[in-house]
């Protein structure tokens, strides 16, 4: 073979190689597994109601998502964009990404950002958004300042707190809300009961800023009250704290964990989770067990703490399972 020969064959042999390195080069890019991280998305939004959850991605041309691929028993799904970097819709979308309420379409190899936030409705299912584009926006208690001391009844008692917007989009009607609830005796049983309520309308925050606001409560007899303080907004999710308040004495606990029962794990097929039962001790309310151990564990990445479910005595962590063994 003379010399032009052997040039041709390695010219030819070099562009073969070039045209089939770059048909099978995205092939052997690790792929994000869509699917997965929207489920995933979905059950940590699901164990931590009102507040997101976000995954960056990868994401490649003609990839799509059905919302109602994600719908089940306990969950109804929609799709909306986040930010300007996705098209509210598909037809002639210009962007990486478009999304409506039943469809999320890829359009560009590139990276963006998966959310997933849930609430739960009046007939307890819960309505999960997945947002996708920025981080959407999210309030989130930067400080709240607890009174403390003896009170009276009839005192007004007032909460300072700092609201943070943690999310890359801006929220608008955002409002903050205290409810006092009265524990009584109906029939020699313990109830609750609304005893004051009080909202301040805060306007807008933009993304990754603050406000303060504060709000006031009035006790209007001596007693045991739970005090619940909301933030929330139509684009932002919601944001709650709870504190104890005795009317004559101060916002104290007795709650502990309890470390001499063994935890009881167990595999919840309804929703696909392993469920773990941790005990406490002198606890008024769930919440109040629930803080108790979240301020004494360290859980691993993919584990959360249920708040939806659990009594004063106990509360659940949940944690993923390998096809129904915990």
């Amino acid at each position: 073979m003379n010399v032009f020969k052997l040039l041709v064959t390695a010219v030819l042999a070099g562009t073969a190689i070039y045209f089939i390195t770059g048909l099978m080069a995205p092939l052997f890019v690790p792929q994000t597994n869509l699917s997965k991280s929207v489920d995933e998305l979905l059950l940590e939004a699901q164990a931590q109601l009102g507040e997101n959850s976000s995954k960056e991605i990868n994401t490649y041309p003609d990839q799509t998502l059905n919302a109602r691929n994600y719908d089940n028993i306990t969950r109804n799904v929609a799709f909306t964009c986040a930010g300007s970097e996705c098209c509210p819709f598909l037809e002639n979308c210009t962007q990486n990404v478009g999304a409506t309420p039943e469809i999320i379409r890829f359009f560009k190899n590139g990276k963006t950002t998966l959310s997933a936030r849930c609430e739960k409705s009046e007939s307890e299912l819960h309505t999960c958004n997945v947002y996708v584009g920025k981080i959407p926006a999210q309030l989130k208690f930067m400080n709240v300042d607890a009174p403390v001391g003896t009170f009276q009844a009839g005192e007004t008692i007032t909460f300072n707190m700092v609201l943070f917007n943690t999310g890359e989009v801006d929220t608008t009607a955002v409002t903050a809300r205290i409810q006092v609830w009265e524990k009584q005796f109906e029939n020699g049983k313990e109830v609750e009961k609304i005893s004051y309520e009080n909202e301040n309308n805060l306007g807008s925050i933009s993304a990754r800023k603050t406000t303060s606001t504060s709000l006031s409560a009035i006790p209007s007899n001596q007693g045991s009250y739970r005090i619940i303080i909301r933030a929330s907004a139509e684009n932002a999710g919601y944001v709650e704290d709870e504190y104890l308040l005795n009317v004559g004495g101060e916002i104290i606990s007795t709650c502990a964990v309890d470390n001499d029962t063994p935890f009881e794990k167990k595999y919840d097929s309804f929703e696909n989770v392993c469920r773990e039962k941790r005990y406490c001790t002198g606890c008024g309310f769930a919440f109040e067990c629930r803080n108790a151990w979240e301020s004494v564990s360290t859980i691993p990445q993919g584990w959360y703490f249920d708040t939806q479910r659990g009594e004063s005595t106990f509360t659940y962590i949940l944690s993923p399972t390998t096809n129904g063994e915990c």
